[in-house]
């Protein structure tokens, strides 16, 4: 079950080996672009657009941004108004808020 922020205060772990792996990870953002009327997954840093979804739906079902993102990243995923809605890490197991 994927992380959802609900608006409470998040507590970071003070955790070396998990800040580490979170580093190496490449860093994505789904976000609506209202210009083009889509859903845009980007690559943080570069603003590289990696894929576009007509539906936030269509880009979070079944898969579809652990395969645009290569099974390997850290996916912020938006709201309509631009809020942090929930955060995806590919593999789970490199997921330090699922770390023991």
């Amino acid at each position: 079950m994927p992380f959802i922020a609900t608006g409470a205060r998040v507590k970071i772990r003070d955790d070396s080996n998990s800040e580490e792996h979170m580093a190496r990870l490449p860093k994505f953002m789904l976000a609506y672009n209202s210009d083009r009327k889509r859903w845009e997954l980007k690559r943080q840093g570069s603003g590289e657009v990696i894929g576009r979804f007509k539906t936030k739906a269509a880009a979070t079902k079944g898969g579809v941004l652990e395969r645009a993102v290569g099974k390997m990243g850290s996916v912020r995923i938006k709201n309509r108004n631009g809020r942090i809605q929930e955060e995806r890490t590919y593999p789970r197991s490199m997921d330090p808020k699922g770390r023991g």
